[in-house]
């Protein structure tokens, strides 16, 4: 069943199960559990508290203040995973690399911050402002994915498949995100982000911008419940296949946001950099309530470049803002502006990136002066995997590039098209099959693994831009050995864990 399932939104059936194995937690905070049952009882997992880590395996207890080493986990089958602490090394494995992946990040998020990491302070809320309170007072359910528990596969292909996503370059996030298509696909959904309500049902898109919103309400059904939105702009109804109690909650936050002023139902303008943070990197990161590990990592090497004059500060600004889109692209998916999707890559970093996915593309064209069409054959993904993704391609991704074929409507097709078209910050792109369809409107499941992939691939691509400048070329970015970057890493932050970077 995997997770980790995280407080708030633990759910009590879940910490009742760990307790059977931890029962000496019951008087802690519990904070998160990773369940490795098969009946999703969580009776076989392990439960993080705010004072220890406890494994069902051997029924062992580890006080947190113990853990500041990262796990090691090699991935070879039969050989289990070890984390080495003061008290000893413990072990722990699955049969499911899910749940042992979410295992090794929660322990290594959790050394990060022993070994230092939390010294640039995070945010206390889904987002800043009185958008992020009111999340943070309602949106609290077993039942309602609210970022970081959300399946990110479904929301990439709801990136790729909606007419319109969030808008990243305004700053915006995703806040709770619905999966309508029954399958976990993404093709049908409900999101809130910090300042609209998007949705796409049997392919009627819908946008409701909060501050355009009067009022909101919920009618309840036995298989269906209808989500009325009122707004100066006329009145919109969407069915919901989701829980019940889930969309009662999203029409409860929608109605506290009518009580605010319209100027104040978006979160706040980002922290502007203090003298002693010229790139605005720790400024970013009290922005930021749920970082993820690379990103953290990322803003921390971006500060200390800085602050010792290896990057100047105009450099380490557009890094900075490149990391904060990458954080709102691995919680929320590839942002778009203008119906292009976004990447917080540079063009040709991006280019070399599909390369080393795809192979060379067997077709390259300039469509005009900024933007250029690639066309890859799948069916020799892998083949000319470099640096960067022979280490990182995900499960879902492998299986993409290993069977060979992206199934449409039309039979199957072994082509991906992408446009790609720099932009500020980033650079735009459109993926989409043979046909020029959208690549989500015919394989949700593919497009949403695919670019969940590409996502936590840039990534190792923006690592690597950190710690080697921009001067370097694409090809000699991704030609870099990573013993290298690492000791360039540790001359920066010395207790640095790269690890993250070269998982999914």
């Amino acid at each position: 069943m995997a997770g980790p399932f995280m407080g708030p939104y633990l759910e009590p059936s879940k910490l009742k199960g760990a307790l059977e194995y931890a029962p000496q937690a019951a008087s802690e905070q519990p904070l998160a559990v990773v369940d490795d049952s098969i009946t999703g009882s969580a009776k076989a997992g392990m439960l993080v508290t705010d004072s220890a880590v406890y494994f069902s395996e051997g029924r062992l207890r580890v006080p947190v203040e113990l853990i500041v080493e990262p796990p090691v986990h090699t991935k070879v089958p039969g050989e289990k995973g070890q984390l080495r602490t003061a008290q000893g090394v413990v072990s722990f494995d699955s049969t499911l690399d899910e749940v042992r992946r979410a295992m090794c990040n929660t322990l290594r998020a959790i050394a990060f911050f022993n070994r230092g990491g939390s010294r640039l302070r995070y945010g206390n809320a889904p987002v800043s402002g009185p958008v992020g309170e009111i999340a943070a007072r309602v949106l609290v359910h077993p039942k309602l994915p609210v970022v970081p528990s959300v399946a990110m596969a479904s929301v990439h292909a709801a990136s790729n498949g909606a007419a319109g996503w969030l808008d990243y370059d305004s700053g915006e996030e995703l806040l709770v995100f619905l999966d309508e298509s029954g399958g976990g696909h993404g093709d049908r959904f409900v999101a809130l982000s910090d300042r609209a309500l998007l949705a796409l049902i049997d392919e009627h898109p819908v946008i409701v911008r909060y501050d355009s919103l009067q009022s909101a309400s919920v009618k309840t059904g036995i298989l269906s419940h209808t989500l009325t939105l009122h707004s100066t702009f006329g009145t919109s109804k969407i069915d919901s296949i989701a829980a019940s109690a889930a969309v009662k909650l999203v029409a409860d936050f929608l109605q506290e946001l009518t009580r605010l002023p319209p100027e104040l139902r978006r979160s706040l303008a980002p922290i502007a950099p203090a003298a002693d943070d010229p790139s605005g990197a720790a400024a970013a990161m009290q922005m930021i309530s749920w970082p993820d590990l690379r990103v953290a990592t990322l803003l921390e090497l971006v500060h200390q470049s800085v602050a010792s004059s290896a990057m100047p500060v105009e450099a380490g600004c557009d890094m900075v803002a490149r990391v904060a889109r990458l954080q709102r692209t691995l919680r929320g998916g590839h942002g778009s502006t203008q119906g292009w999707s976004r990447t917080p890559l540079s063009a040709a970093d991006f280019e070399l990136l599909l390369s080393s996915v795809f192979g060379p593309p067997i077709r390259q064209t300039m469509l005009d002066a900024r933007t250029g069409l690639l066309e890859y054959d799948v069916r020799r993904a892998g083949s000319a995997a470099g640096t960067i993704a022979s280490n990182v391609i995900g499960v879902t991704l492998l299986a993409v590039v290993g069977v060979g074929w992206i199934s449409t409507g039309s039979g199957s097709s072994s082509t991906v098209r992408v446009r790609i078209m720099e932009a500020p910050l980033g650079a735009g792109f459109l993926l989409s099959d043979a046909q020029d369809n959208p690549l989500a409107k015919e394989n949700a499941a593919v497009a949403g693994g695919l670019l969940e992939s590409l996502a936590m691939l840039s990534a190792a691509v923006l690592l690597r831009r950190v710690l080697l400048g921009w001067n370097v070329s694409p090809q000699a970015l991704v030609a870099e050995p990573v013993a290298s970057l690492d000791a360039r890493a540790r001359a920066l932050v010395p207790q640095v864990d790269l690890a993250p970077f070269n998982e999914t």
